[in-house]
């Protein structure tokens, strides 16, 4: 594409790789959550909750050094809501034996990425604690909606959680600009939904002009992509544009 700046993630245990393009020079590139290691308790019930491992895509995070504007980019690409493979699954070869089957590996995915959506909202604490704090920016394929609740761990709600205090370390979702019915990424059995996302820290608000999203093109992730100006790139994804001043 003619950038002369990039970075791009390491090879994982999948074949996609997360990566950043800029005009701008980037600072040295660093993998950020890349596992998870957590132990929980409900003090109530008693029910444990162990999830123990790496991602298959840790996020990558890098320094994007514009004009008058340097920014922390924390980029994502959260595991999908397709079913992770488990011992289930690969006994049966494609096929599922029992819809319960299916729902393990579906509880499975969610906690994939309800693990390294709690393990990057820690790396953004981390960075807003500094002093002074950096301007922060996390975006990319979450794979989730905005109201879900991998994207409420990562967005932070201070007043939900009775601690204004930490109002500060909330992230803003840039989408909200967008009208509502044109606020869309993927068109998945026919309902429009928004899995990608540009969350920024309030640092970053006066400088935010506006976003669009260009799905103009987009058909059923089912279908594939329509001809167009994207479907050379092969993505059931609409490009998310945000825009920013200095």
């Amino acid at each position: 594409l003619g950038y002369p700046h990039r970075a791009v993630s390491p090879p994982g245990v999948s074949p996609l790789r997360l990566g950043v393009v800029s005009r701008h020079p980037l600072g040295h590139p660093a993998a950020e959550a890349a596992a998870a290691d957590l132990a929980l308790t409900d003090d109530k019930t008693g029910m444990a909750l162990r999830v123990k491992g790496p991602f298959s895509r840790p996020a990558l995070r890098v320094v994007w050094e514009a004009p008058g504007l340097t920014v922390t980019l924390i980029v994502v690409h959260w595991k999908s809501k397709i079913p992770s493979f488990t011992p289930l699954r690969r006994v049966q070869g494609e096929a599922w034996g029992a819809l319960g089957d299916v729902g393990e590996a579906r509880l499975l995915s969610e906690a994939k990425r309800l693990a390294q959506a709690l393990e990057v909202r820690r790396a953004v604490d981390r960075l807003l604690a500094q002093d002074p704090a950096p301007h922060v920016a996390v975006l990319g394929d979450c794979n989730d909606l905005l109201e879900s609740e991998c994207l409420r761990i990562l967005r932070g709600d201070a007043r939900a959680c009775r601690s204004p205090g930490l109002a500060p370390f909330e992230l803003l979702p840039c989408e909200l600009a967008i009208p509502p019915g044109l606020r869309y990424t993927q068109v998945y059995r026919g309902r429009p939904e928004m899995l990608d996302h540009v969350l920024i820290s309030r640092s970053l608000l006066p400088h935010f002009e506006g976003a669009r999203a260009y799905n103009e093109f987009l058909r059923d992730a089912e279908d594939g992509p329509e001809p167009g100006p994207w479907a050379d790139f092969g993505s059931d994804h609409a490009p998310l544009v945000v825009t920013f001043r200095v």
